[in-house]
This record gives C-alpha cells, sequence and structure tokens, in this order.
C-alpha cells in the first residue's frame, strides 16, 4: 500500500474550495490513489506527473500528484477546478 503525501500549498488551495461535498470527493479520490496510484494519466510534457480526474456536480477537479516509487508515496502536487489547474502547473513550473 502506498502513503499519501501533500504538498504544504495544497492546504490553502483546498481552503478555497468552499463546498465540503467537492472537499470530500477530492480526499477519497486522493485515498484511493494509495490503492491505484497508476490509475490517473500521465501528463505529456511534465515528466512523472500524472493527473487524477474527480468529477462532482459542481465541476471538474483535478489532482495532480507524483509517484514517488522508492517511498511508495503518492505526492500530490496540486488541486483545482479542471479550468485553472494546468496554469497553475505552469506557473509551478515542474
Amino acid at each position: 500500500m502506498w502513503n499519501l503525501v501533500y504538498d504544504p500549498r495544497v492546504r490553502r488551495q483546498l481552503e478555497k474550495i468552499r463546498n465540503k461535498n467537492v472537499i470530500r470527493r477530492i480526499q477519497e479520490s486522493a485515498e484511493a490513489l494509495c490503492e491505484n496510484p497508476y490509475s490517473g494519466k500521465t501528463l505529456r510534457g511534465y515528466p512523472g506527473v500524472r493527473s487524477k480526474r474527480i468529477g462532482t456536480p459542481e465541476g471538474e477537479y483535478r489532482l495532480i500528484y507524483r509517484l514517488i516509487e522508492e517511498k511508495q508515496e503518492v505526492f500530490i502536487i496540486l488541486v483545482g477546478p479542471r479550468e485553472a489547474i494546468y496554469e497553475l502547473l505552469e506557473r509551478k513550473g515542474l
């Protein structure tokens, strides 16, 4: 079983989401990655970075993460709405 680790900035991203149901779905999806870490798709142009789609009634969200195989960690890099997440990823410069 893989361990789940969050980038410290993810907490601030989650605080911007006001809907508790959306936050719960994001957390459930992140926890599910511990059992199936390869379920997200790889992102072209970002070696080692994966994206997991999360559908909610309020719209689509994305979990952007990296697998650290030697530690068996799923490292959550970014969380946010689909419309903004790729711009955030580009700004982060991974």
